[in-house]
């Protein structure tokens, strides 16, 4: 992570193995990298190329039954070449009445989380703080438009604004690499998904 930008790049899975995977998928963790590539042709020698977008709270992420199956039920059951963005906070906030909800930590080790998200294979990670967002949207938005969303909801403001800074990553990189990115896929990070999706090319790509 770097102390300019608070967010920090992982090139490889390969060069450094999931620490929580479960006992059952040691053979299956070997494969992570391989797994996806593999089924990655549309059509002629184009690789699809998909920038996936996980924005928010941490939350239930560092459980092995989400992460694993945002790695093998999204991920990789998807196909094409998956490029990871996160913008991650360790804060979470409560809910209130007010709107603003409250902001508080939860109980969980930061490294073993800084450690799973490798599961995924990110290009990027971004972290924000919940208690100082506000500060920082006021720099990205100032309009007059935006300070009122703020004031009236903002907690689904903040939902939105990160998922947009999210998308601002995988942004950055496509430039950065002189790349384009076929699909974008926004995915809660706290969310398990009981079965794998189905192959891309059960997809239109016309939108």
């Amino acid at each position: 992570r770097t102390s300019n930008e608070n967010s920090w790049t992982i090139p490889s899975l390969a060069e450094t193995a999931p620490s929580s995977s479960p006992s059952s998928s040691d053979a299956a963790a070997d494969s992570l990298v391989s797994a996806s590539a593999s089924a990655g042709v549309a059509s002629g020698d184009h690789v699809v190329r998909i920038a996936y977008i996980f924005a928010g709270s941490a939350r239930s992420f560092k459980c092995p039954k989400v992460h694993w199956s945002l790695r093998f039920n999204v991920i990789d059951a998807f196909g094409g070449e998956p490029y990871v963005f996160i913008r991650i906070s360790e804060e979470d906030n409560q809910n209130t009445r007010t709107g603003k909800g409250v902001i508080w930590k939860p109980k969980y080790d930061d490294i073993e989380v800084n450690e799973t998200l490798k599961i995924l294979n990110p290009r990027k990670v971004q972290y924000f703080s919940l208690s100082t967002q506000e500060e920082e949207m006021k720099m990205h938005y100032p309009e007059t438009i935006h300070r009122v969303f703020r004031e009236n909801d903002l907690r689904r403001y903040s939902m939105f604004y990160h998922r947009c800074m999210g998308y601002k990553l995988a942004m950055e990189y496509e430039k950065e690499h002189n790349i384009k990115f076929d699909w974008v896929a926004l995915i809660r990070l706290d969310a398990a998904w009981l079965d794998p999706v189905l192959p891309i090319q059960y997809y239109a790509n016309d939108r």
